[in-house]
């Protein structure tokens, strides 16, 4: 190695660190003693020949990273609490709205004849294995994607977000559990529902020294009709999910159940 890539490399790293330290926590949320709460107004179920909202056909590009800081142990069971501190950032030069709140109740109108709109996010934790199977050529992975928060906010609502400008972050503390789901109704360990594609579970669950990775995806807008008491999807894009593997390996041990599309016992 030269002397001038050297330094080059050096200042780099340099550059990357001060960046980090320069960084401004704009607030913490702490979810490690938060409830859940039912809905204050239970949506109307829509009848067989009817269907609002939805979706649109393609994605845009995520604007929020969420990245692991800590867990509060480094060795887990299948079925294991476990605490956690994540740190969010924005994606791009944007300013972003984060939503703050847990529970639907808590930015839910008092009238259930008052229309609203709102939006979520979640941050999941994908924990994978490389095994030593090959298919066409490529590595075969074990992988067990955990819940972790699911968050909501509204434009109309100021006080459900929290502004969020670049070079600065927020830092989430939270619990969750590490178990398996079912693939066609997501639930956290808490009962909440949750809806970002592309994650899920291996059959067999990863064991030994695994790889963390965080994922942030915000995809889900809705808009409660007080008139009707329906609520359903607003037409909009998704956003891209973002992914950042964590910098330190946990011991996952072998569960005493079996991972797969279902909840241990």
């Amino acid at each position: 190695m030269s002397g001038r890539f050297f330094c080059v490399a050096m200042l780099v790293a340099l550059v990357g660190s001060l960046t980090d330290v320069s960084a401004q926590r704009v607030t913490i949320l702490d979810f490690t003693s938060t409830i859940s709460k039912p809905r204050r107004h239970p949506p109307k179920p829509f009848p067989p020949d009817k269907v609002l909202g939805g979706r649109g056909g393609g994605m845009t590009s995520g604007k929020l990273i969420a990245s692991l800081v800590a867990m509060d142990k480094t060795e887990y069971r299948i079925g294991d609490e476990f605490g956690y501190t994540l740190e969010l950032r924005t994606a791009e030069a944007e300013t972003v709205n984060v939503p703050t709140v847990l529970n639907v109740a808590d930015l839910e109108p008092n009238e259930a004849n008052m229309s609203f709109n709102y939006e979520a996010m979640e941050i999941w934790l994908g924990f994978s294995e490389e095994t030593e199977e090959k298919y066409l050529g490529a590595p075969v992975y074990r992988f067990l994607g955990v819940p972790l928060l699911r968050l909501y906010g509204s434009d109309e609502m100021p006080w459900t977000q929290v502004e969020l400008k670049p070079g600065m972050f927020i830092e989430i503390r939270g619990k969750a559990k590490l178990k398996s789901w079912d693939t066609e109704r997501p639930m956290d360990s808490k009962g909440r529902l949750f809806d970002a594609p592309y994650m899920g579970s291996t059959e067999k669950a990863p064991t030994g020294e695994v790889r963390v990775i965080a994922s942030c995806w915000r995809g889900d807008k809705f808009y409660y009709e007080g008139s009707t008491h329906y609520e359903y999807p607003s037409s909009f894009f998704p956003e891209e999910m973002s992914r950042v593997v964590h910098p330190n390996k946990i011991t996952l041990l072998a569960p005493v159940g079996k991972i797969g599309h279902g909840p241990l016992p």
